[in-house]
């Protein structure tokens, strides 16, 4: 092999190794590298590769330990602090804002990390013992020098006026493996430096020759084939990786139980660390005042909410906003703020329900929804995670996954993340529906008004209608917004939200988050809004916000509360009782009359009614949305229910009203 040759002159040079004894030489070779340009960097000797090199500069480094014990400090606090320091200067820090010892090499080698005081004692202690049998071996009388406690905390206290640091500057563009720091915009692998001050590493090594195949295809299988999905997902691996939390961005994996979820969790759990990510809940992060601590010096925060949950959402808007949260420790002192460095993921089984319906959540979430259920017969444990190990499948392809991830454009990813809508079109239905599912403005906006940059609508007020022979709940509400609002919400369960508030609210809906050219405006009859004009049953325009768009199987939301679930299954059984009694009195009248049959039976159609009945039943077989259908051997606990209502149509599966399982197309008929 040339003396200057590449990895080409080197398999040429060695046909017989197969590919697995290569990667191991290359392996092997590199960490040789890394660990002689760590020794070249700390004492300044250039390394040319050979054993004899490397062994000289690791006994240079053992005679300079000898010099320094030749150089025993006097026996006094200052002295021996002083000492301390200039022995550990590159090894010990106290980081001032977090009031804390940071010692380099304590739990991982290159990294930086909390030492805790009753260690940095023993430290202290180790060394202050040792330098006293230095001092009686060398001394005439052999007289070992006494310390005491406050000798010891003297010294430490010393140690952090002479090691403290005012701002803790972490290494910028560079990503920490266990055999060193990769430098993103190179690709280069550089050896672990104390000046780096980095405080997390990824728990595996930097393999440039890994890949992760089964895990594309995986993922590719639960994306149903639709690349551009993976590419998003990607994308957000890589935010991630490499902390992009300018996206103000966070991803909402909704479906229900074994489609994909907790993989997909487990897999970035994987990629950045376990020891990087905090697992919590909405209701947690919102509630305990202690919860954002946890959140300092992570990378990802995973938030598993399979419960229903309605509250306030200001700590994530503000944690996915790159605002300053608090940071209280129980029992301690505040030491003020931090800036987050995690990017968030949330999986649940519904959308998300809070009280906040502005923009300020809804433009930051990406809805996923993984409906691609995996049958239980070829259910395979491809990740786990326990007592701080991770198995499976998928763990030798996690470095492969890395490449792939950063492999990526960081330009074409941000696109992706920000612009998600067109780089995903599949997921354009997904937002209007998780818009209109978690907002009950939207709700009523898609279903009760329409737009039409003529028109100007009164806001109105809501006032209940006396008349008991009226339809209505509330007067005016074919031409009030807010009594058509308040009707809608009325009639779907769902608790109408206050007269100014809903103005904001709409306000803020129609022009941010949907981009309509609305405007409100005040005369001398009141509020009102351009632009906006209430239904009527003679308008066959779309939806407003889900309008055409091919409507995708998602589990549908809990409503604000559990009036509207209610509501809907009292009408139902109202309704098959009243059904019921009309056929007990149908059946009490007895036969027809005579007169009855013989003119029914006197009635015969024509052929042309009868073919325009055939056509119209064929016609009429397709089944769509909001359709009413009865199901081919349906279950016991489902046949109260029946006829059910179709909530929507995915391929050749069918979501039911009321029904907790994905059905088969051919299973369903048209109630008739």
């Amino acid at each position: 092999m040339p003396i200057k040759g590449d990895l080409t002159d080197f398999v040429e040079a060695h046909p017989n190794l197969s590919t697995d004894e290569l990667r191991s030489r290359l392996e092997s070779a590199i960490a040789q590298a890394v660990k002689a340009e760590s020794l070249r960097t700390s004492h300044g000797e250039p390394y040319d590769g050979s054993p004899v090199s490397l062994q000289k500069l690791t006994s240079e480094s053992a005679e300079g330990d000898q010099e320094k014990w030749r150089e025993l400090p006097n026996w006094s606090q200052s002295d021996l602090a002083q000492w301390l320091a200039e022995k550990y200067k590159s090894k010990l820090a106290w980081n001032t804002e977090q009031q804390q010892w940071y010692r380099y090499g304590a739990q991982t080698e290159g990294i930086w990390s909390v030492e805790p005081i009753e260690f940095m004692g023993q430290l202290v202690k180790s060394e202050v013992e040792a330098i006293a049998i230095k001092i009686a071996q060398t001394s005439k009388n052999k007289k070992k020098p006494n310390y005491s406690v406050s000798m010891l905390n003297g010294a430490i206290a010393l140690l952090k006026m002479d090691l403290a640091v005012r701002t803790w500057d972490e290494a910028i563009g560079v990503l920490p493996l266990l055999n060193g720091v990769l430098e993103l915009k190179t690709k280069k692998l550089l050896p672990h430096l104390p000046q780096n001050k980095l405080t997390w590493c990824l728990p595996y090594q930097y393999n440039m020759l890994a890949t992760c195949d089964p895990i594309q295809n995986w993922l590719l299988e639960m994306c149903r084939g639709d690349r551009d999905l993976v590419q998003l997902m990607r994308a957000y691996l890589l935010g991630i990786v490499t902390g992009r939390t300018d996206w103000q961005k966070y991803l909402e994996l909704i479906g229900p139980g074994g489609t994909g979820k907790s993989t997909l969790t487990r897999l970035a759990i994987a990629l950045i660390g376990q020891e990087n990510v905090h697992t919590t809940t909405l209701k947690k992060l919102e509630g305990e005042k202690f919860e954002t601590a946890s959140i300092a010096g992570k990378r990802l925060v995973l938030i598993n909410d399979s419960e229903r949950y309605a509250g306030e959402v200001g700590k994530l808007k503000n944690f996915i906003g790159k605002s300053i949260l608090t940071c209280e420790v129980k029992y301690q002192q505040s030491k003020g703020g931090f800036n987050p460095d995690a990017l968030v993921i949330v999986s649940t089984n519904e959308v998300i329900q809070s009280s906040d319906y502005t923009s300020g959540l809804a433009r930051r979430r990406i809805s996923i929804p993984m409906l691609n259920p995996i049958k239980s017969d070829r259910q395979k444990n491809l990740i786990e995670h326990h007592n701080g190990e991770t198995v499976g499948e998928f763990v030798p392809y996690i470095p492969g996954l890395l490449n792939w991830v950063l492999a990526m454009d960081e330009v074409e990813a941000t696109r992706i993340v920000k612009n998600y809508e067109t780089a995903v079109p599949s997921l354009l239905a997904m937002k209007a529906q998780t818009l209109v599912e978690t907002n009950p403005i939207a709700d009523w906006l898609d279903s009760k008004v329409v737009y039409d940059s003529t028109v100007k609508t009164n806001v109105g007020v809501a006032k209940r209608d006396k008349d008991n022979n009226s339809a209505q709940w509330y007067l005016n509400t074919n031409k009030w917004l807010y009594a058509s609002y308040a009707e809608h919400c009325h009639d779907t369960g769902t608790r109408a939200l206050s007269l100014r508030r809903f103005v904001n609210l709409l306000s803020d809906l129609g022009k941010n988050q949907l981009g309509l050219d609305i405007e409100r405006e005040r005369d001398r009859f009141g509020s009102y809004f351009t632009g906006l004009k209430i239904r009527t049953e003679e308008e066959d325009k779309p939806p407003m916000i889900t309008g055409e768009q091919k409507y995708h199987n998602i589990p549908p939301a809990s409503s604000n509360n559990n009036i509207n679930t209610i509501h809907r299954v009292w009408t139902m059984v109202i309704n098959k009782v009243t059904t019921a009694i009309e056929k007990i009195i149908d059946d009490g009248l007895g036969s027809k009359s005579e007169t009855e049959v013989e003119t029914e039976t006197k009635q015969e159609p024509s052929e042309l009614p009868d073919r325009e009945s055939n056509v119209e039943t064929e016609s009429s077989n397709e089944i769509c949305v909001g359709d009413r259908v009865t199901i081919t051997d349906c279950p016991g606990n489902w046949s109260w229910a029946s006829p059910f209502t179709v909530r929507a149509i995915e391929s050749d599966l069918v979501a039911l009203e009321l029904v907790d399982e994905l059905i088969e197309m051919n299973r369903v008929h048209k109630y008739r």
